[in-house]
């Protein structure tokens, strides 16, 4: 099931427009690239003011490990990892 990371979502901020990261946590690689989590991180967006900026078209997914963090590197592709869902995470461009 797919549910908003609280803890990892929120307003970057950097040079020109801020830029808001969805980051979303589901079950299965499946379930978190497909069309349900993009609509779902656009609803996020636009409820949180970002609706009329852009979405990254390629988001990054890749497993969450037992400390809940997205494993990286050579553990991202260890078949002997141990994984415990999948996250994806969308940016969004405020252009207001």
């Amino acid at each position: 099931m797919l549910n908003v990371n609280e803890r990892e979502t929120g307003v970057v901020k950097g040079v020109g427009h801020d830029k808001l990261l969805i980051v979303l946590d589901g079950d299965s690689f499946d379930e978190v690239q497909g069309i349900k989590a993009r609509e779902m991180a656009r609803e996020i967006a636009a409820s949180r003011g970002y609706g009329a900026g852009g979405m990254t078209d390629q988001p990054v997914i890749g497993p969450i490990g037992v400390d809940g963090q997205m494993l990286e590197n050579e553990d991202a592709i260890n078949p002997n990892a141990e994984v415990v869902g999948y996250r994806v995470e969308f940016l969004f461009a405020n252009k207001a």
